[in-house]
């Protein structure tokens, strides 16, 4: 096999965690293959003595710069 690859896949995060334990992690992500793609982010939110809190979303992604 050779050429040039149909395949594109790229991610960014950002994480942190507060002096209290509430912790934050952001997702982004673009996915390239044969000619589709998909783009996605997701938020996960804890906060102590609270239920963990996930939020996903395919649809108006706006990618970090």
């Amino acid at each position: 096999m050779g050429g040039k690859s149909d395949f594109y896949l790229s991610k960014w995060y950002l994480d942190f965690i507060g002096p209290d334990g509430e912790t934050f992690i952001f997702y982004a992500a673009t996915l390239r293959w044969h000619g589709f793609e998909i783009r996605y982010t997701s938020k996960i939110e804890h906060k102590p003595g609270q239920a963990t809190f996930e939020k996903s979303r395919f649809r108006n992604v706006q990618m970090p710069i």
